[in-house]
């Protein structure tokens, strides 16, 4: 990437971020739900760290998700099920005969692969070979080694092979860890070893860590279903203050069927949340998975009031062209709803 274009890109990151923060502060509500989530100055300034994070997390995501070349699908094709003693050897290309794909793109498809089936395969080669790649290639190769290993519901495995690779944990490595975390056993044993490795890490460390794996464990979380999450979010609880950005942090669960179930958590124990995330919850939960009348008898639920009126709003608004005399009519048999004003899109 070009240095403008980072630089284009780092600019529109933390515009974004105050953007969010200001709507967040400044967007009308009722007077009581103004009061219950004006934020202070300090949470102010935690918002936009923990929001900026979680958008460069998102970019990371996006570039480390670009669609495979030819060349790299077909190397792929050949690398997959073979020996992983056979397929490391492959790596690094041969002087005589290089081929298409430089060893660093070749180590990205071949050592994940082999990292969840035999770890310490992967790791005792990346730690013999490392000066093969360039300085910018090396953190991004270690983090996918770690992400796979935990990924395969081994966190202990992840943290060691981090501390062997890295000789120490850090930020980047634990981002890994809670990131690729396949189940609610998985996540709480990284939140737990990760809460004991921020403690034994000198005070000033704190907000570079939180900052970046904070996101992270946020994105995982909304990957579990919520019937097997309620141990994580009792952990979460336990933590304290300097782990409640999690929440804040929180996108709509990625099963959207189950929106109505996060949400009434967040009703129960998060109300200032709660009225926060609602009205988008609701929309995206309508727009991706179509389940209009399961989101009809969750608005039915709210109290009257304009977050009431914010989520009929979007429910309407979701409606088909040709559905929309039905969505109103359906819309008006809520308890005190008024005709929402219909925002176009």
């Amino acid at each position: 990437m070009k240095p403008n274009h980072l630089t284009r890109m780092v600019v529109a990151i933390i515009l974004g971020a105050v953007l969010i923060v200001t709507a967040v502060i400044f967007w009308p509500r009722h007077p009581r739900e103004q009061a219950a989530i004006h934020p202070t100055p300090a949470e102010v300034e935690e918002i936009v760290r923990t929001e900026l994070a979680k958008t460069l997390l998102l970019v990371q995501q996006s570039a480390s998700k670009r669609p495979p070349t030819p060349d790299e699908l077909a190397f792929k094709e050949r690398t997959t099920g073979m020996p992983a003693d056979q397929a490391l050897a492959l790596i690094l290309p041969d002087p005589e005969n290089p081929g298409p794909l430089p060893a660093t793109k070749r180590a990205r498809i071949i050592l994940p692969e082999v990292a969840r089936t035999h770890p310490a395969d992967a790791v005792h080669w990346y730690r013999d070979h490392w000066e093969s790649f360039p300085d910018l290639d090396r953190k991004d190769l270690k983090t996918a080694v770690i992400g796979a290993i935990a990924k395969n519901g081994s966190p202990a495995a992840a943290i060691s092979a981090m501390e062997e690779l890295e000789r120490k944990s850090s930020p980047e490595g634990w981002q890994a860890i809670a990131l690729n975390a396949p189940d609610a056993d998985s996540w709480t044993q990284t939140f737990d070893r990760f809460q004991d490795a921020l403690a034994a890490r000198p005070p000033y460390d704190h907000s570079l860590f939180l900052e970046k794996v904070l996101p992270a464990f946020a994105e995982s979380l909304r990957q579990l279903p919520f019937a097997t999450a309620a141990p994580c979010l009792e952990r979460l609880e336990s933590g304290g203050e300097p782990f409640a950005p999690v929440l804040r942090l929180l996108d709509e669960p990625a099963n959207a069927a189950e929106t109505g179930d996060w949400l009434s958590y967040l009703q129960r124990t998060h109300p200032a949340l709660f009225n926060q995330k609602a009205p988008a919850f609701v929309d995206r939960w309508i727009g991706r998975s179509g389940q209009f009348d399961a989101a009809k008898v969750w608005i039915d639920r709210l109290p009257p009031g304009d977050l009431q009126n914010q989520c009929i709003n979007h429910w309407i608004t979701r409606k088909p062209p040709g559905d929309l005399q039905e969505a109103l009519l359906k819309a008006m048999e809520l308890p005190g709803a008024e005709p929402p004003e219909i925002q176009p899109r």
